[in-house]
Order: C-alpha cells, then sequence, then structure tokens
C-alpha cells in the first residue's frame, strides 16, 4: 500500500503540471519579497519496504544548492533557474483519496508540517525549465519546499532547522565531501535537562512507526544487548560504556545509523550519524 502511495505523491505533481497548461496559475503577489531557502533537512524513507538509500548518497545531489523564489522566478544558486507557475491545491484534490491524505498527513507532521493548510505546487511556466529534477518541480507546505528524491523527502526552511520543542536543540554538523564519505553525515542534538533515558524516549518517540519499532520501547542501565529489526534493517545493538554513555547502532544494507546518548549536567547530548558502506 504505501508504494502505491509513493507513486501517487509523485503522479500527482505531473498530473496538476499538464492541467497547468490549460490554466492561468500566474497569481503572484507583487508585494511579494525575493525569499530564500538555505537550509534543508532529509527525511526518513517514504516507502519503508522500498529501496534503501542513504542520506549521504541524496545530500550529495542538495549539498549548496540555496533555493530563491521571487515574483517571476526560482533560482537554484549558481545551478539553474525558470520562469514559474504556482498552484494552491487542497490535500485530497492533490492526492485524490482521503487515506491517501491522512498517511501523508502522518509522514509530514514528524517534521511539523501540516498539510491541512494546503500544498502549492511550483512547476515551470509552460513546460520550460533549464533545471534538472528533482528541482524542476516541487511542492510548498506551510513555510517549507518539499522535494522528492529516491525514497526519501528534502525538506527546505528558510531559517536553519530546529526541534518546535524548545527543549531539543538540533544542529546539523558542517562537513566537507571529504568528511562526509569518511565520518557521514553528523546531526547533535541537545535534550536540555534530561536524562539519558528521557532523552531516548523523547528520540524514540519522535521517529515514524516503522523506524520506531526498531529501537527497542525499554532500556535497562548498563544491559548491553542486540536485537533483529524488520523495513530493511538488519540488527540494532545497544552498548553501554557507563551508565550516561549508551551507543545504539543501526545495521542497514546500505550503510549504518549510530546513535550515541551523553547524559551530562545541561541535559543529555544525542549525535546521529550515517554512515555509508
Amino acid at each position: 500500500m504505501i508504494k502505491v502511495l509513493f507513486v501517487v505523491f509523485l503522479s500527482a505533481f505531473s498530473i496538476v503540471a499538464e492541467a497547468q497548461s490549460n490554466n492561468a496559475i500566474n497569481s503572484v503577489s507583487p508585494e511579494q519579497q525575493k525569499i530564500e531557502w538555505k537550509h534543508y533537512i532529509i527525511s526518513t524513507p517514504i516507502d519503508p519496504n522500498g529501496v534503501y538509500i542513504t542520506k549521504d548518497s541524496i545530500d550529495n545531489v542538495f549539498r549548496g544548492k540555496e533555493i530563491i523564489i521571487d515574483n517571476k522566478s526560482v533560482i537554484i544558486r549558481n545551478v539553474c533557474e525558470f520562469e514559474y507557475n504556482k498552484l494552491e491545491k487542497k490535500p485530497l484534490n492533490y492526492w485524490h483519496g482521503q487515506k491517501t491524505v491522512e498517511l501523508y498527513k502522518e509522514f509530514f507532521s514528524k517534521y511539523n508540517l501540516d498539510v491541512n493548510d494546503g500544498i502549492t505546487l511550483f512547476t515551470s511556466k509552460n513546460g520550460v525549465s533549464s533545471c534538472d529534477y528533482p528541482f524542476s518541480y516541487f511542492i510548498k507546505i506551510n513555510d517549507s519546499l518539499v522535494m522528492i528524491l529516491k525514497n526519501r523527502a528534502v525538506i527546505y526552511t528558510q531559517n536553519n532547522a530546529e526541534h518546535k520543542d524548545t527543549n531539543i536543540n538540533c544542529v546539523q554538523k558542517q562537513q566537507t565531501i571529504e568528511q562526509v564519505y569518511g565520518d557521514g553525515t553528523i546531526e547533535e542534538c541537545m535534550y536540555k535537562k534530561m536524562t539519558l533515558l528521557d532523552a531516548y524516549s523523547k528520540y524514540r518517540n519522535s521517529l515514524s512507526g516503522e523506524e520506531r519499532k526498531n529501537l527497542s520501547a525499554s532500556l535497562n542501565l548498563n544491559h548491553d544487548f542486540t536485537s533483529q529489526c524488520d523495513n530493511n534493517c538488519d540488527a540494532v545493538s545497544y552498548k553501554w560504556n557507563s551508565a550516561k554513555k549508551l551507543i545504539v547502532t543501526q545495521s542497514f544494507p546500505g550503510g549504518v545509523t549510530e546513535i550515541s546518548f551523553s547524559e551530562g549536567s545541561n541535559g543529555c547530548l544525542v549525535v546521529t550519524k550515517n554512515i555509508p558502506d
């Protein structure tokens, strides 16, 4: 079912794009300012049972690609640009089924996006664009731009993404290409005034249903163990270096994800590394 929904998500772009050739959708407020989107996050797989593509491979496509939108054009800085048409859609009209809407509503809610506020589709005017996919068309949900590439969503924000929970501050570590290939992508989150076990529970609950199932619902201090998992996940190991230091390693066919939890006086630091094979 999820695979079908993923196809529906992608098909919705082309269906609307064709409709635009017969409809004038050029109404953009002349007062609109030039807006830049510089920061992005890469989602978990849209289809947990589909092919597993590492975040690193997606990051290689989007790294350094800033997006600028003015009254007339979409500009991928130093790459390409096109004049755009813009169409406002209700979720049901976009995904053509209430069940599909509910599933994508749940998927995007993990990233603090509410599809009930409506969806805006950007496509090239008259089908002419110097930009290649995935930059040639995309949607806007709330104040974020969303692009789809290889079973993942890439979500651009105008500001550096921070968890809406004020007790959780996350930063994507800036790295060179060489560092990414060597160390993987790294995200650091500070769970303020939380113990290790509280931070682990908070982290696990923030994951999607399928990813959440792969992590143990409960932990015992200083108890090392390994568990099997599903959805393109081979195994998960839990290793305690001390009562205040835990390393969780998830093994996938395309690499590993290492999540370290380090409790300190100010809270718990959670560092996530996505390391390709």
